[in-house]
């Protein structure tokens, strides 16, 4: 049974198992760039290797991690501007795909996987990629100049996106219909709440419906730079900026109520903040240097 395929990254040309040479790419680009490699590796609940397979792509631009995508029998893996199908019993490799641009996220919908390509780009594209055979079955250009900060899926199969213009927009991720787009500022990523979608921006943290984007609440009194993050029923808000005189508190929304629930300051600025079933532990720097919980 696989419990885990992940993608090493690595820049050898040649470097399959054993030292064996490396299959030619699956894409072939003319003139022919010099080529990295990658591999997917399966590795069981044991910590043992059932399979390695490499996953040759063209140039040497490195992008982000991209978390693989199970779907059923196969993965769907993503290096760089490539994205490949692997089957899971034995990781030959089922189809690629090229998007032309760097990978920036992934997600899956029934039989397909969503890929976000060029997001910090003028030709941001999400593309439907059938999961059996790489199919395109559609493609949507994003509209601007890419978009600002992470994506978050909802509860009802949409993508939630904020532009680089400060537009916030859900997109069906089984189709490519765009439910709405409104204008509500740059928020580093949005945060999903059951059917809400929500967005700190400017001191003020709002939440829209996420089938219509009617904004529903608003609750201002918050740091200028907010972070959103949900942990089960609520929303905790932190600052990104770091520096004296800078907000430090955090703060936890009910969002079904659309309310501060309450508020807790450590008196430096929260770095890192985990969410545990029945408690939360903000990392805080400051002189001393602590933790809470």
């Amino acid at each position: 049974m696989v419990s885990a395929v992940t993608v090493v990254s690595g820049s050898a040309v040649a470097a399959a198992a054993g030292g064996a040479a490396a299959r030619p790419p699956l894409v072939p680009v003319c003139p022919r760039p010099a080529l990295r490699h990658a591999w997917a590796v399966s590795v069981s609940r044991a910590g043992l290797v059932r399979w390695r397979s490499p996953l040759p792509v063209p140039g040497n631009a490195v992008g982000s991690a991209i978390a693989p995508v199970l779907a059923g029998p196969a993965a769907v893996l993503a290096q760089d501007e490539m994205v490949f199908g692997v089957r899971l019993a034995d990781g030959r490799r089922l189809w690629a795909w090229q998007g032309g641009d760097l990978v920036y996220g992934m997600w899956r919908s029934g039989g397909l996987v969503v890929v976000l390509t060029g997001q910090v780009s003028d030709h941001a594209r999400l593309t439907a990629l059938v999961i059996a055979t790489g199919r395109v079955r559609w493609s949507l250009r994003l509209p601007g100049q890419g978009l600002y900060g992470g994506q978050a899926v909802t509860a009802d199969g949409g993508l939630a996106m904020t532009r680089e213009d400060g537009t916030l927009q859900v997109v069906n991720l089984a189709d490519d219909i765009v439910r709405w787009a409104r204008r509500t500022g740059t928020s580093p990523v949005p945060a999903v709440a059951g059917r809400l979608v929500l967005v700190g921006v400017n001191g003020t943290a709002a939440a829209f419906d996420t089938r219509t984007g009617v904004r529903l609440w608003v609750i201002r009194g918050l740091p200028g730079q907010s972070l959103l993050q949900v942990a089960g029923r609520l929303v905790l808000v932190t600052s990104t900026a770091q520096g004296p005189g800078l907000p430090t508190a955090v703060t936890a929304i009910d969002p079904a109520a659309g309310r501060v629930a309450w508020r807790f300051d450590p008196g430096s600025p929260v770095t890192v903040l985990g969410v545990g079933p029945a408690e939360v532990a903000a990392a805080t720097y400051g002189a001393g240097g602590r933790s809470e919980r």
